[in-house]
């Protein structure tokens, strides 16, 4: 007998009756996260985030973009330009080029990233895109030092949590665990997810 150690995929049916019990557990989770949140937002709970002094700085920053169009209009011909050199480089599979790669482009360790076509221009498209937008807020002159770095590391936060490797139909190993287990690794993230969100009630966890 083989000496297998990936077990057999869940029945489709069995796993479908997994997901439609969560989602009772799901919409509660929601609610009391959005809750919690909106109360932290609020001013009403203590919060580790200074929502105000970002949402403070986030507004002079679109304030100064809205005033000086042609400062807003020459960024975006420039991340234009970027693209463009990227799409360029990419078609002449650049050497030199992919080893000039910018500091986000570091979280893309498996090698898939760099060896499929389309991984890896969503990975260089998302790390340029990235690098761009924190350009935008320490070039802008009417945030102070301390707006700036404030703004930026929030803004850090948010393009890392959105980054291709954390969406699961495009990470390539998410999408060949999920492949392996007949989509059973999707539900278990799930289920994990959520039970850290009960525990936490309503708060993410952060690891």
């Amino acid at each position: 007998m083989s000496d297998n150690k990936t077990s057999a995929p869940t029945e489709p049916i069995a796993l479908a009756a997994r997901l439609m019990g969560l989602h009772p557990r799901l919409g509660l989770a929601i609610s009391q996260t959005s809750y919690r949140q909106l109360r932290e937002v609020s001013g009403l709970d203590y919060s580790l985030i200074d929502y105000q002094g970002v949402f403070g700085a986030a507004i002079q920053f679109a304030i100064a973009w809205w005033l000086d169009p042609m400062r807003a209009l020459s960024a975006q011909a420039e991340l234009l330009a970027g693209s463009l050199a990227l799409f360029e480089a990419r078609c002449r599979d650049d050497e030199e080029f992919r080893a000039c790669q910018p500091a986000f482009a570091k979280p893309f360790l498996d090698k898939a990233w760099r060896e499929d076509p389309s991984l890896a221009m969503a990975k260089d498209l998302y790390a340029l895109c990235a690098e761009w937008a924190l350009a935008q807020i320490r070039h802008c002159a009417s945030l102070s030092d301390h707006d700036k770095q404030k703004l930026a590391f929030y803004t850090r936060q948010l393009l890392c949590a959105f980054a291709p490797t954390n969406v699961p139909f495009i990470n390539p190993k998410v999408r060949t665990r999920a492949l392996e287990t007949g989509g059973e690794s999707l539900v278990d993230g799930l289920e994990n997810l959520l039970h850290d969100l009960e525990q936490g009630s309503g708060l993410f966890p952060i690891t």
